[in-house]
């Protein structure tokens, strides 16, 4: 069992993302508090399955408050000023779960299932005030820029793989299969308000809503098979077909002042996207040396079909087929036999 709890501050900029680590936010910059709880475990269920296990949690809480002077001395020896303050806050949970089976069933035969459960749920909260002007009595132009915004899902991947050894040395054959799920749901409020008073008090102002709803499905094989030939050498085929499906689905809706509400479908900042890759690959590959002089050649052959939907900002579809030929040669040599 681990822990930790502990606040400091982190200079530069920070990036949201949905990437590394099955988390949907990177590092801020700012003022954090971190609370962290970690739990491993590790047992023999019986004389023939291990499991081990760990669990993770996390949340942050990262505050950074901006404020900023600058002066501009312009051509015709005026001075134009500017003054801006960013207060921006971010609220962050993780939790992540790892399991690991082994069971075997005897010397032959093996099996392994190793499931994995990530999910997050993020708060981001963000507000600009920006003036620009000559002296306090004549402005020049003003933005006012607020955002909160709102992000859950969740990342599954489960891969179970299944070893047998025949009785010649040599001869094995292998299948693993794996599949993988995400969801990623983010509710987005923006509003900003430009003032332009040198053009005559024009004034620009966005108000949006912005719904978006990413899902993934993905679905994979490996089936290897390997012969001995000779005292050192080996053959191996291998198959390994996959599928995956994507969909993204963003609406945006623009204030609607008589109705008092996010009302008006904007399709120029939508879209709607069906994403659907499907791969097939086989391939042969021959070696032959041992652990000090190893040399490997192989010819695979790969189809990819892509088939892709849009609906917003375009109606669009692809379907496209590829086709590839890959050959490969390896070769080790250990020079130091110690």
């Amino acid at each position: 069992v681990t822990g930790s709890s502990g606040s400091g501050g982190r200079g530069g900029r920070g990036r949201g993302n949905f990437g590394g680590n099955n988390f949907l936010v990177g590092q801020q910059s700012g003022i954090s508090r971190t609370n962290a709880f970690g739990l491993n475990y590790g047992d023999m269920w019986g004389k023939k399955l291990e499991v081990t296990g760990s669990y993770f949690f996390n949340n942050s809480n990262t505050n950074n408050d901006q404020f900023s002077n600058a002066q501009y001395f312009i051509k015709d020896s005026s001075t134009q000023l500017y003054d801006e303050t960013n207060f921006s806050g971010t609220d962050n949970f993780n939790n992540r779960v790892n399991m690991r089976f082994e069971y075997k069933l005897d010397s032959n035969n093996s099996f392994i299932f190793s499931p994995s459960l990530s999910f997050q749920d993020n708060d981001r909260s963000s507000a600009v005030n920006g003036v620009r002007y000559y002296t306090l009595n004549d402005l020049i132009s003003r933005t006012t820029y607020r955002s909160e915004a709102n992000s859950s899902g969740y990342n599954s991947n489960n891969n179970l793989l299944y070893r047998h050894s025949f009785p010649k040395k040599g001869r094995t054959l292998s299948v693993n299969l794996s599949a993988g799920f995400n969801n990623r749901k983010s509710d987005i409020i923006l509003e900003s308000v430009n003032e332009y008073f040198d053009s005559g008090n024009v004034n620009d102002t966005t108000q949006q809503f912005t719904d978006q709803v990413v899902k993934g499905k993905s679905y994979s094989t490996n089936i290897a098979y390997t012969e001995p030939l000779g005292k050192k050498g080996q053959l191996q085929f291998n198959y390994s077909p996959s599928w995956n499906i994507n969909t993204s689905d963003q609406e945006v809706f623009q204030y609607d002042n008589i109705a008092g509400k996010y009302s008006r479908f904007d399709t120029s900042l939508s879209n709607r996207f069906d994403n659907r890759v499907t791969t097939q690959n086989a391939g042969i590959t021959y070696r032959i040396g041992d652990r000090d002089n190893m040399f490997s050649a192989g010819l695979s052959y790969r189809n990819t079909q892509l088939d892709s939907d849009r609906e917003f900002p375009r109606p669009a579809t692809v379907d496209k087929s590829f086709n590839n030929i890959l050959p490969s040669l390896w070769w080790r040599k250990k020079f130091n036999a110690k």
